[in-house]
Protein backbone atom coordinates (compact mmCIF):
# COMPACT_ATOMS: atom_id res chain seq x y z
CA UNK A 1 0.00 0.00 0.00
CA UNK A 2 2.59 2.61 0.95
CA UNK A 3 4.63 1.32 -1.82
CA UNK A 4 1.82 2.10 -4.22
CA UNK A 5 1.58 5.78 -2.46
CA UNK A 6 4.95 6.48 -3.29
CA UNK A 7 5.10 5.03 -7.10
CA UNK A 8 1.91 7.35 -7.48
CA UNK A 9 3.65 10.17 -5.91
CA UNK A 10 6.48 9.15 -8.43
CA UNK A 11 4.62 9.12 -11.25
CA UNK A 12 2.60 12.46 -10.19
CA UNK A 13 6.02 14.16 -10.09
CA UNK A 14 7.64 12.79 -13.37
CA UNK A 15 4.78 13.78 -15.29
CA UNK A 16 5.21 17.39 -13.82
CA UNK A 17 8.55 17.69 -14.91
CA UNK A 18 7.91 16.35 -17.95
CA UNK A 19 5.54 18.83 -18.99
CA UNK A 20 7.66 21.57 -17.92
CA UNK A 21 10.33 20.06 -19.93
CA UNK A 22 8.75 20.04 -23.10
CA UNK A 23 9.41 22.59 -25.78
CA UNK A 24 6.93 24.59 -27.13
CA UNK A 25 6.21 23.56 -30.92
CA UNK A 26 7.33 27.59 -31.88
CA UNK A 27 10.56 27.99 -29.40
CA UNK A 28 10.27 32.54 -29.48
CA UNK A 29 13.02 31.98 -26.80
CA UNK A 30 11.88 34.64 -24.78
CA UNK A 31 8.56 36.31 -22.89
CA UNK A 32 8.07 39.73 -24.71
CA UNK A 33 5.79 42.26 -22.53
CA UNK A 34 3.23 42.98 -25.81
CA UNK A 35 2.13 45.80 -23.63
CA UNK A 36 0.87 47.38 -20.51
CA UNK A 37 -2.30 49.02 -20.19
CA UNK A 38 -4.53 50.25 -18.01
CA UNK A 39 -8.30 49.23 -17.96
CA UNK A 40 -10.41 50.52 -15.28
CA UNK A 41 -8.57 50.19 -12.26
CA UNK A 42 -6.16 47.36 -13.11
CA UNK A 43 -2.76 46.92 -15.37
CA UNK A 44 -2.86 44.31 -17.74
CA UNK A 45 0.72 42.93 -18.98
CA UNK A 46 -0.03 41.30 -22.17
CA UNK A 47 2.77 38.69 -22.19
CA UNK A 48 3.96 36.26 -25.01
CA UNK A 49 6.91 33.56 -25.19
CA UNK A 50 8.62 31.34 -22.53
CA UNK A 51 8.56 32.23 -19.20
CA UNK A 52 11.91 30.27 -17.90
CA UNK A 53 15.25 30.96 -16.00
CA UNK A 54 16.33 33.12 -18.53
CA UNK A 55 12.92 35.04 -18.47
CA UNK A 56 11.30 35.11 -15.90
CA UNK A 57 13.38 38.16 -14.61
CA UNK A 58 12.13 40.38 -17.03
CA UNK A 59 8.54 39.59 -15.69
CA UNK A 60 9.74 40.32 -12.37
CA UNK A 61 11.52 43.61 -12.97
CA UNK A 62 8.81 44.67 -14.87
CA UNK A 63 6.03 44.19 -11.95
CA UNK A 64 8.60 45.41 -9.82
CA UNK A 65 8.77 48.95 -12.03
CA UNK A 66 5.21 49.55 -11.59
CA UNK A 67 5.84 50.13 -8.05
CA UNK A 68 3.21 50.68 -4.92
CA UNK A 69 0.77 52.43 -7.61
CA UNK A 70 0.40 48.80 -8.77
CA UNK A 71 -3.26 47.66 -7.24
CA UNK A 72 -4.75 44.78 -9.46
CA UNK A 73 -2.24 43.26 -11.98
CA UNK A 74 -3.76 40.83 -14.82
CA UNK A 75 -1.27 38.98 -16.13
CA UNK A 76 -2.65 37.68 -19.49
CA UNK A 77 -1.23 34.54 -20.32
CA UNK A 78 -2.67 34.59 -24.19
CA UNK A 79 0.59 34.52 -25.65
CA UNK A 80 2.63 32.10 -23.01
CA UNK A 81 3.26 28.78 -24.21
CA UNK A 82 5.46 27.71 -21.29
CA UNK A 83 6.61 28.18 -17.99
CA UNK A 84 9.32 26.83 -16.07
CA UNK A 85 9.88 26.78 -12.13
CA UNK A 86 11.87 30.21 -11.71
CA UNK A 87 8.37 31.35 -13.98
CA UNK A 88 6.37 29.85 -10.89
CA UNK A 89 8.83 31.43 -8.49
CA UNK A 90 8.03 34.74 -10.13
CA UNK A 91 4.33 34.27 -10.05
CA UNK A 92 4.59 33.36 -6.29
CA UNK A 93 6.35 36.98 -6.05
CA UNK A 94 3.75 39.14 -7.81
CA UNK A 95 1.08 37.05 -5.57
CA UNK A 96 2.73 37.68 -2.34
CA UNK A 97 3.16 41.41 -3.23
CA UNK A 98 -0.29 41.78 -4.92
CA UNK A 99 -1.86 40.40 -1.50
CA UNK A 100 -0.58 43.25 -0.01
CA UNK A 101 -1.21 45.67 -2.37
CA UNK A 102 -4.06 44.81 -3.77
CA UNK A 103 -5.01 42.10 -6.50
CA UNK A 104 -3.46 39.54 -9.14
CA UNK A 105 -5.23 36.88 -11.89
CA UNK A 106 -3.95 35.27 -14.41
CA UNK A 107 -5.88 35.23 -17.76
CA UNK A 108 -5.94 33.08 -21.13
CA UNK A 109 -4.04 30.52 -19.78
CA UNK A 110 -3.15 28.24 -22.37
CA UNK A 111 -3.93 24.05 -21.52
CA UNK A 112 0.01 22.86 -21.40
CA UNK A 113 0.85 25.87 -18.89
CA UNK A 114 -2.88 25.79 -16.97
CA UNK A 115 -1.44 21.35 -16.48
CA UNK A 116 1.83 22.55 -15.18
CA UNK A 117 -0.40 25.60 -12.33
CA UNK A 118 -2.62 22.43 -11.08
CA UNK A 119 -0.08 19.91 -11.11
CA UNK A 120 1.70 21.88 -8.79
CA UNK A 121 -0.93 23.84 -7.01
CA UNK A 122 -0.45 26.80 -7.74
CA UNK A 123 -3.82 27.00 -9.63
CA UNK A 124 -5.35 26.95 -6.11
CA UNK A 125 -3.67 29.98 -4.90
CA UNK A 126 -3.80 31.90 -7.99
CA UNK A 127 -6.81 33.49 -9.28
CA UNK A 128 -6.83 32.12 -13.01
CA UNK A 129 -10.02 33.41 -15.14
Amino acid sequence: QQLNSIIMALAGAQRIFDLMDQQPEEDSGHVRLVNIEKVDNSTVFKLEGRLDTVTAPELEQAINNEGEALKNLVLDFGGINYISSAGLRVLLGAQKKMNVQGSMELINVSEDVMDILEMTGFADVLVIK
